[in-house]
Order: C-alpha cells, then sequence, then structure tokens
C-alpha cells in the first residue's frame, strides 16, 4: 500500500453562532477529547468513529454524515459494505471506505479511501472497527444499514455529531460556536501539514481540485 493512502490521507445545532472562518479539528485537539468519551457507550463508540474517519480522512460532514431533512439514501451514503478490513502482503491491517460521491465528483464515479492503523490511541482504524463490529451484533442488519446507525435506530446526521463533539470541546474548557461540521476536513488537513504531508498529497488524499485548501494551515 503506497504511503501515501495510508492514515492521512485523507452539527452544528441551529442555536450555533457562525462565524466566517471555522476553526479545526486537529489530531492535538483529538488527544484532548478523547478522555472524556465513553467506550461503555454505543453511542460513544459510534460517534468517536465517525470524528476519527471524518478528520483522518478529509471528509466533508456531508460525506460520512446525513442531513437531518433527509431519509438515509443506500445509494447515496455511507453503509456497511462500503467499508472493508484487508491486510497487506507484509501483514498490516488497514481499512477501505468507499464513497459513492462527494462534491468534486460530478460524474459519481466513487472513490476508495484508505485507512491503516496510527500506533496510537487516536487511532480510526480501531475506531472502525469496533463501530463495525457493534453495528454487526445487532440483530437482522443488512449490508445495506447505515454505517454509523445510533441507538433507537437513530441515523447518525451532522446536527448529531456537532452537538456531540461540542459536549466534548467544553468539558476540555473551549467555546464550541467556533467549530462546525467542516472542522473534520479542515483539521485532518491542518494535521495531515503538521505530519510533514506535501501540499500536493494533501491536496490529492481531501480531492481538492483547487488549491483552496492552503487556507487551512
Amino acid at each position: 500500500m503506497a504511503k501515501t493512502n495510508s492514515v492521512w490521507y485523507r452539527t452544528e445545532t441551529f442555536h450555533f453562532i457562525s462565524p466566517k472562518r471555522k476553526m479545526p479539528i486537529t489530531f492535538d485537539l483529538l488527544c484532548k477529547i478523547y478522555p472524556f468519551v465513553n467506550f461503555l457507550s454505543s453511542n460513544d463508540i459510534i460517534f468517536w468513529s465517525a470524528i476519527t474517519c471524518g478528520h483522518f480522512l478529509l471528509l466533508r460532514a456531508s460525506e460520512f454524515t446525513v442531513n437531518g431533512n433527509e431519509p438515509f439514501d443506500p445509494s447515496q451514503h455511507l453503509t456497511l459494505s462500503d467499508v472493508n478490513s484487508h491486510q497487506s502482503p507484509t501483514g498490516e491491517h488497514y481499512w477501505t471506505v468507499r464513497l459513492k460521491q462527494s462534491k468534486t465528483d460530478q460524474q459519481h464515479e466513487g472513490v476508495t479511501l484508505y485507512m491503516s492503523h496510527t500506533n496510537h490511541v487516536i487511532c480510526p482504524a480501531c475506531a472502525m472497527k469496533s463501530n463495525v463490529t457493534l453495528q454487526q451484533s445487532r440483530p437482522r442488519k443488512p449490508t445495506d444499514s447505515p454505517l454509523f446507525l445510533l441507538e433507537h435506530q437513530q441515523v447518525l446526521t451532522r446536527q448529531h455529531l456537532v452537538t456531540f463533539v461540542s459536549h466534548l470541546l467544553r468539558l476540555v474548557g473551549i467555546d464550541p460556536t467556533a467549530y462546525s461540521g467542516h472542522s473534520f476536513r479542515i483539521g485532518g488537513a491542518t494535521s495531515a501539514s503538521l505530519a510533514g504531508l506535501k501540499d500536493y498529497e494533501i491536496q490529492m488524499l481531501g480531492c481538492w481540485k483547487s488549491d483552496c485548501y492552503k487556507t487551512y494551515f
């Protein structure tokens, strides 16, 4: 698996203030909020998987959550069948995530993203494994079920996600009003730059068509 396909390549509720520029949810910030995630809670496990997936894969919120006013559509949104676990020839485990469509994918050809282990407590591959194991443990769960399905059969929405993250940010003394669903994508780009990835690698991994991503770091 090519190096550029490693882990780095890749709501806000109605009462939030919307400044022009949102703050990034960076790797360092994930480290700060991690201790406040309750991994005995099914919902927290699912939320954490979505958070790390969005951050490390540089996803737009619309690519891994559902807007609150629209129904879940397995032909567009992420399902259990869109993620798969693999093992490389050298024995390394990694996950693939298949996006059926995105903002820059006008032809709806889809794209496959790669998510590997980080050897760190903040690990999207570990979080995805926990989420998939949880989802598959539920009775009669078809493969076209939502990848991120909360308790009481609630599909993860942008509003659910940002409300949860806002709670975690408050616990570490950070004002959440400067953050939004887009903070995962720009935070992933910022962290990738700090980790040493070149600009063109970040552009490729985030599927940017222009160099607007450079304003994030």
